[in-house]
């Protein structure tokens, strides 16, 4: 089978939660989308993170810093221009409410180069929590900074 090659104006969006969104979280996560349907952005694939992406990101965490070779992009993030992928924590509970853990890392490539335009691994402290239009917001000037740079 022949490598994949990006098709412009896609994004994979790879949400990565250690529990079930909050609802708070999942509301953040639709407005992402609706945020760059709006603008006319990228259209998203935002389907539920698959085995291969799991084990991609499990490795990727545990030589962030100082990878001797990056790891080697899952093969299906070769056919989107963008993959953005989102860490979270587990929520935290607080006098019965259960409140977001926040970030734990978040990560831009722009396949098929196996390293990161951004790269933030929180670990276990440090982060923001999820906020949709701001991601959204990122996602549009990391494009339009692409678009850019591609013109003569």
């Amino acid at each position: 089978m022949p490598p994949l090659t990006p098709r412009t104006g896609t994004l994979r969006f790879v949400a990565d939660f250690k529990e079930t969104p909050l609802a708070s979280e999942a509301a953040s996560l639709k407005m992402f989308r609706m945020f760059l349907e709006a603008k006319k952005g990228p259209a998203v694939d935002d389907s539920p993170r698959t085995a291969e992406e799991a084990a991609f990101l499990t490795q990727y965490v545990a030589s962030a810093g100082a990878p001797p070779k990056p790891p080697e992009l899952p093969a299906e993030w070769l056919g989107f221009e963008t993959v953005v992928v989102v860490m979270m924590r587990a929520p935290i509970e607080r006098g019965g409410t259960k409140l977001t853990g926040a970030s734990s890392g978040r990560l831009l490539f722009h396949p098929p180069e196996p390293v990161p335009v951004y790269s933030a691994v929180y670990g276990e402290h440090g982060g923001t929590p999820l906020s949709g239009d701001s991601l959204a917001k990122w996602v549009l000037e990391d494009l339009n900074i692409r678009s850019e740079g591609a013109r003569p």
